[in-house]
């Protein structure tokens, strides 16, 4: 069974696809449907920061994220967990931290479509974080019927320079 959705009269209309729908089968024939099909918004996100730190730097993170959906995207969050060897220092837009959890999080209301903006988190590297370390840190966008692809990921290599010569991250 093959569906095809034509142009046309067909319309967009805030979450819903209204018009018809032509099925094709080889035994059954040709169908036409008229049919509504619900959308829910679509989120990318994506991390950026250094690659390389040393013990008791400070670091600036850049999550960004867009959405490319045809609706917005309410109850919409931000959340970063941080790992063992990083502390909080800041996070732009009113983003909390929570010492108990480890947890960074943005509550952003409603994302409407076809937007883009970022946040930003400052952390620093902990003193006793040993040389070749490897941290990853995660961060993932949450929202009422949100489809958003896998957490934008970053990881940082902790060295003093001393041994470290070179690591690829893919």
């Amino acid at each position: 069974l093959a569906w095809n959705i034509q142009p046309g009269a067909d319309t967009w209309s805030g979450r819903e696809y209204k018009g018809y729908i032509y099925a094709a089968d080889i035994i059954r024939g040709f169908d036409v449907y008229r049919a509504t099909i619900s959308a829910d918004p679509i989120v990318a996100i994506q991390k950026s920061g250094p690659r390389t730190s040393r013990p008791g730097d400070t670091l600036t993170y850049r999550i960004s994220y867009q959405n490319v959906g045809p609706a917005a995207s309410r109850h919409a969050r931000i959340s970063d967990e941080l790992p063992a060897g990083l502390s909080f220092v800041a996070a732009s837009d009113g983003g909390s931290y929570d010492p108990a959890t480890g947890m960074v999080v943005w509550s952003l209301g409603s994302v409407p479509a076809a937007t883009a903006d970022e946040v930003t988190l400052r952390v620093r590297v902990r003193a006793s974080v040993p040389d070749g370390t490897l941290l990853t840190n995660r961060a993932r966008f949450t929202g009422d019927l949100t489809v958003s692809p896998p957490a934008g990921v970053h990881v940082l290599l902790v060295g003093s320079g001393v041994g470290v010569r070179q690591v690829s991250i893919l």
